[in-house]
């Protein structure tokens, strides 16, 4: 009947959803229900055998410890997945602050050209709140953690805030420092939290020198894939430009060639022995606003003499470059009200214009605008447009010189 009753208490304590522990009397643990192992994170079974004395103030770290590892598995998993580096700081941030009891972290990148450390990621406590300057010194020189059990020394807003220690780690991807992780608490930081937040410290290093090592790989394949792009661009306007005598043409397929590939909107303009400068040609991405270009020139006549823009390249036979487009310059160029308007309908982003010349002789300019697809002309650009720039001037002195005389023998032999 004893038997019975204790093999129905079991099944009884088995069943409870709160942790039960039974001891003998001299402390070792003879029973533990499915509830408190799950609550320890320790398989069913372990606890029996082992003195309930060892275990005294032991469970929640240990409980703890098993959480804080499982999040930095999940982390890994979720920071290796992502491109974006300032996504992946936020990420261990927040990270910090909502399941690792952070009540602040901070993530910093280091310059090594400047030596300045970036604030790339904040989560918990306001901004506002910094760690002790010399800790962080302390870490950059020294390359190794600095773990701060006693934080009375620190400005009014650790003990405002309840918080009572903290920790600062190098992240040395590759062996140099690329920036600082602070994590600050309301608790103690006991051993094996420092062992966690240690190894926590360690996978977010080897996170970011992989989203580090990826970016520098998609970096370089999408610099081969431009440079393979402007090579085939550059081969086909040779191609263009050698196909016929006939310049106006030539050039109107030389402007729908470049657009949308290289440019948002084009326009060739070119410029007589009497100074006269004409359009030839116009092409736009979007088709509705070709005839705005065109009413803009008519409603407000070309002046030779503007210090930027084709007028400035034709007339100097330099480069005109904007990378960025300020709006300053739209108002300096602008003649009244109306004109500025029309001209922000555009939405110039980037600039970039290159005199068509041969043989030391300036014979039109190309005028390329990024715009609504958000690019913006780089030196590879730039060195681009300036060789076509030069091909087309060839080109165009080659028509002018002996396209008359060929009559419809056929397009020019040569390549530009």
């Amino acid at each position: 009947m004893g038997a019975r009753a204790e093999l129905s208490d079991r099944l009884l304590l088995d069943g409870l959803a709160e942790g039960v522990i039974a001891t003998d009397p001299g402390g070792t643990i003879v029973y533990a229900n499915a509830a408190i192992c799950g609550l320890l994170g320790t398989p069913e079974g372990e606890l029996v055998g082992r003195s309930l004395a060892s275990m005294v103030g032991a469970p929640a770290s240990a409980q703890r410890a098993r959480r804080y590892l499982r999040l930095c598995a999940q982390m890994v998993t979720h920071v290796t997945s992502l491109l974006d580096l300032d996504r992946v700081l936020a990420l261990v941030a927040d990270t910090l602050v909502r399941d690792v009891d952070a009540a602040l972290a901070r993530i910093w990148l280091h310059d090594p050209h400047t030596g300045r450390l970036h604030l790339r990621a904040s989560a918990g406590l306001a901004p506002a709140q910094a760690p002790d300057p010399s800790a962080v010194l302390h870490v950059i020189r020294t390359q190794k953690p600095c773990i701060e059990h006693n934080l009375s020394a620190y400005p009014d807003w650790v003990r405002r805030h309840g918080v009572v220690a903290g920790a600062i780690f190098p992240l040395l991807p590759g062996g140099e420092l690329q920036g600082l992780l602070a994590y600050y608490s309301r608790q103690p930081l006991g051993d094996e939290v420092i062992d966690v937040l240690q190894g926590l410290s360690s996978l977010v290093t080897a996170s970011l020198h992989d989203v580090q090592s990826m970016q520098r790989v998609h970096a370089a394949r999408a610099e081969a894939e431009a440079a393979h792009r402007r090579s085939a661009f550059l081969a086909k306007a040779s191609a263009v430009l050698a196909s016929s005598f006939d310049t106006e043409a030539t050039l109107g397929e030389l402007a729908r060639l470049a657009v949308p590939q290289f440019a948002d909107w084009c326009t060739i303009d070119l410029v007589d022995e009497a100074s006269t400068i004409r359009r030839v040609a116009v092409a736009h991405v979007d088709a509705d606003k070709i005839g705005l270009v065109h009413e803009l020139r008519r409603r407000y006549p070309v002046d030779p003499n503007l210090p930027h823009g084709f007028p400035y390249v034709i007339r100097t036979g330099k480069i005109d470059y904007w990378p960025e487009v300020p709006d300053s310059l739209l108002v300096g160029a602008a003649r009244d009200a109306e004109h500025l308007r029309l001209l922000r309908i555009f939405g110039y982003q980037s600039y970039l214009c290159v005199p068509m010349s041969a043989h030391e002789r300036t014979l039109g300019a190309i005028t390329f605008v990024c715009s609504d697809s958000g690019r913006r002309f780089g030196p590879h650009d730039l060195a681009l447009a300036e060789d076509l720039g030069r091909r087309a001037g060839l080109a165009v002195e080659h028509a002018l010189l002996l396209g008359p005389r060929a009559g419809a023998a056929g397009p020019p032999p040569q390549q530009y």
